[in-house]
């Protein structure tokens, strides 16, 4: 995305758009992964 300059990719659903996925979302979900990730290796 950040080489194409693509800020958001559409989400379809049969041929009907249910949403758009942006690049802020995908940096949201990654550091809720590492979060979690952290989160869990404490409990060792």
């Amino acid at each position: 995305m950040i080489d194409h300059r693509i800020g958001g990719i559409p989400v379809v659903d049969d041929n009907q758009l249910v949403g758009i996925i942006t690049e802020s979302d995908l940096f949201r979900l990654i550091i809720a992964q590492q979060k979690e990730t952290a989160n869990d290796s404490k409990d060792f």
